[in-house]
């Protein structure tokens, strides 16, 4: 409105003087000069000249400083409870008691915009801005949007439009849970409208409660204290104060750490982690100060050079402005910020945890940034890296559950150790690595595996493991049961009574749930088992009286032949040992349950049904070995039998059942239901 009227006035001032000119031309010089005079004072910069303001001149001797509400106007810390008590002046009063009412004013622009009266409310919600006359609305509207630009309007006192964009800022981070913005734009409302900056606090530190950002709640607390050097009781969250005794850290490093504000993460806010972050961190700094000195510089001189790249070609500010400084600060920041994040990524590594932080820093200086500062961490780490402790229990408890697969790298690394250690170590290390990851739900793996690395070397510490699989995967939330692996059970089982008798005792633990019983039943597993013979001493003795002679007979007809017959007996025995059917593990189709041929829609043979029966517990994949082997202990030939089971279900399937793909047979699953009978669809 008030650049409209400017503009008015510049169009009808110019145009009268003009039209002066007319006058003197046509002789009616007294009307041309009153003409032009009028136009004159209506040009606003000879109307100032011609009619300077006192008004004016009073107010600019006590006019505020861009930021300010005005200039009475300073921090001020007050509870959030006391909003209806504040005072509220639509005016200030200079040092002669005349009223002087401050301009609206657009530090960004230089612009002002007339601002829109509105008395003093109680406002605690965003909802209060619908107390508003309409125009009063419009014109929270227009300083919301420039306060989101970075132009900062004068409010002239009325503090209503402050406190309704906090809560506004407040609904906002209520939607997005962003709290760097929420923290951003409230900490440019507390500076820019101090009389706000209490209640910016008190609220920001609600919302980090809320959503348990504690080192948020840390670095807020520290900023209130470094604003207020009378509330020094709140350093009690700074991160020097907090380890300046655990670090044994000198003055330096304790300021330092003070003016850390790092927002953290899950790994950097378990304590132990995080103490020997900060202990990298410091001795980094330390070290880096050092080499800096020795160079003739200083760390702040190098970081200053980085910031001025920075300030100057990436956002454009002009050298010694205010916002090239202010950028120069908040860069030291940032860059002791990446050397941290360096830190931590080091001591993820030392814990084997995967996942690393970005360490992205601006292109405009990414040269000497990487070359000027980084390589020279890189060093310093690298000769220092045995300062990082190892982490003790509680900490391993809280890697494990934030990295569920932690456990392969200390898995592997016991692999390694197994041709050089005992089978007890190796068993009593996974053992202690599955209390280590006792909160990971993916714990039950580790036996899973460890089991099958030890089975070439010790059988018994192979099926111990096995059975803490059982045991752990039965307190889980599913109960997976994953079988010996194929290749694994060849090394383990010689033949079928002993896959039936593990068997058993595995259908026990998962009954009982007793361990302990279990393990010992496992350890006597590969005793040579005797059968007890009893002899009655009087029948052998009555047998003895009453053959008497007839012993004596065979006794002599015996000893004429006893070489021969001792040698035959000898092959006997050796043949009969010989023939003894060798099963192979995998060749079994159901050791507990097994099922007739009629359970199948057609006249399936039981060797037939054994064989399909034998691919269901398999997961319908067979190895094409022990199909042979299957094959070959019923007297068949493995193709000849697949064959047959193709033909008989090939034009109820119009496919084939059992298909050969590299190295095994495989059966559709969906196919191998559709071929059971109705019953057992059921």
């Amino acid at each position: 409105m008030r650049t409209l009227f400017i503009l008015i006035r510049w169009v009808l001032g110019c145009f009268l003087c003009f039209a002066s000119i007319g006058g003197f031309l046509s002789g009616e010089g007294g009307s041309a000069f009153f003409v032009l005079l009028l136009g004159l004072i209506l040009i606003p910069p000879i109307a100032k000249l011609i009619f300077p303001s006192k008004k004016q001149s009073k107010m600019n001797a006590v006019a505020t400083k861009p930021g300010q509400d005005k200039v009475q106007d300073a921090p001020i810390s007050l509870p959030s409870h006391t909003f209806d008590q504040m005072a509220h002046d639509n005016f200030i009063l200079d040092v002669t008691g005349e009223e002087s009412i401050i301009p609206a004013y657009e530090p960004s622009t230089g612009k002002g915009t007339a601002v829109v009266p509105w008395n003093h409310l109680y406002i605690s919600s965003i909802d209060d801005l619908n107390k508003a006359t309409k125009a009063q609305q419009d014109y929270y509207h227009t300083f919301k949007k420039n306060f989101l630009e970075g132009v900062y309007l004068d409010l002239q006192g009325y503090f209503n439009y402050a406190l309704i964009l906090l809560y506004d800022l407040l609904a906002q981070f209520d939607q997005t849970k962003d709290i760097e913005w929420l923290e951003k734009q409230v900490d440019n409302l507390g500076l820019h409208y101090p009389r706000t900056y209490s209640y910016t606090r008190t609220l920001l530190l609600a919302k980090m409660g809320s959503i348990n950002d504690i080192n948020g709640i840390r670095r807020v607390k520290m900023q209130m204290a470094e604003g207020n050097p009378h509330n020094s009781y709140e350093y009690e969250w700074a991160l020097g104060k907090v380890f300046k005794d655990k670090l044994k850290l000198d003055k330096d490093s304790e300021l330092l750490l003070n003016k850390i504000w790092y927002q953290g993460n899950n790994f950097y806010g378990i304590p132990f982690c995080q103490e020997q972050i900060l202990k990298l961190f410091v001795c980094v700094i330390t070290n880096l100060k050092s080499d800096f000195t020795r160079e003739g510089t200083s760390i702040e001189q190098q970081f200053d050079i980085i910031g001025d790249m920075v300030a100057r070609k990436h956002f454009k500010y002009r050298l010694n402005s205010n916002n090239y400084i202010y950028s120069l600060q908040e860069l030291r920041k940032e860059l002791y910020i990446l050397i941290l994040k360096y830190c931590e990524n080091k001591v993820r590594d030392q814990y084997g945890h995967k996942r690393k932080l970005s360490v992205d820093s601006y292109s405009v200086a990414k040269t000497e940034i990487e070359v000027g500062v980084l390589q020279k961490v890189e060093g310093i780490i690298a000769a220092n890296i045995g300062i990082i402790e190892e982490p003790d229990q509680e900490t391993e408890l809280e890697l494990n559950v934030q990295n569920t697969t932690r456990w392969k790298l200390a898995l592997e690394k016991l692999e390694q150790m197994i041709p050089v250690k005992p089978v007890d170590w190796f068993l009593q290390e996974v053992l202690l690595l599955g209390a280590r990851n006792k909160k990971n739900p993916s714990v039950e793996s580790i036996f899973y595996e460890a089991s099958k690395m030890i089975a070439k070397k010790d059988k018994v510490t192979a099926l111990i493991l096995y059975l803490h699989y059982i045991d752990h995967d039965l307190k889980s939330k599913e109960f997976d049961n994953k079988p010996i692996a194929k290749t694994i059970q060849k090394s383990l089982f010689n033949n079928l009574e002993q896959v039936h008798d593990f068997e058993i005792i595995i259908q026990n633990l998962i009954e009982t749930k007793d361990l302990d019983n279990a393990i010992v039943n496992v350890r006597k597993f590969y005793e040579t088992k005797r059968r007890k013979i009893q002899l009655d001493q009087e029948l052998i003795d009555a047998a003895a009286s009453k053959y008497q002679d007839t012993v004596e007979l065979l006794n002599n007809l015996l000893d004429e032949e006893s070489e021969e017959n001792g040698n035959m007996a000898l092959t006997e025995k050796g043949q009969e040992k010989e023939s003894q059917i060798v099963l192979n593990i995998n060749s079994v189709a159901d050791v507990v349950n097994t099922s007739s041929a009629s359970r199948y829609r057609f006249g399936l043979t039981p060797t037939q049904a054994s064989l399909l029966q034998l691919f269901a517990k398999n997961n319908f994949v067979l190895p094409i070995i022990d199909a042979q082997q299957f094959a070959k202990s019923n007297g068949l030939f493995i193709g000849s039998l697949i064959e047959s089971i193709n033909e008989l279900h090939f034009e109820y399937l119009d496919d084939v059942l059992i298909e050969e793909e590299e190295d095994v047979y495989i059966i559709n699953e969906n196919y191998y239901k559709k071929i059971l009978t109705d019953e057992h669809d059921n």
